[in-house]
């Protein structure tokens, strides 16, 4: 029984952190507020995502890098100021 309820936490937790970096990723939370944002020259994908984190866009940079690869996206950011929310920065408006 203590295995059974120990699978169901387990379960339970994983699928609250898959829901919670979907919604990071994908901004299924739908906010509104916007920020400003500068990307330096010559920034790397790890540089972008710490940039994106501090300003509250994201909450999870390594998850961000990850989905931003497997987009493609990695080295494609321009540089310059920005005005993101967190649903513009999964598409393409800071990209080349």
């Amino acid at each position: 029984m203590a295995y059974l309820i120990l699978i169901i936490a387990v379960s339970a937790a994983l699928a609250f952190f898959l829901y919670d970096a979907a919604s990071d990723v994908f901004a299924l939370d739908d906010a509104k507020d916007s920020v400003r944002v500068t990307v330096p020259e010559d920034a790397d994908m790890k540089e972008i995502a710490g940039i994106f984190k501090e300003s509250g866009l994201i909450r999870y940079p390594l998850i961000y890098r990850v989905y931003s690869k497997l987009r493609g996206d990695d080295g494609k950011y321009l540089p310059g100021d920005y005005v993101l929310s967190k649903r513009s920065i999964s598409t393409d408006l800071c990209l080349r």
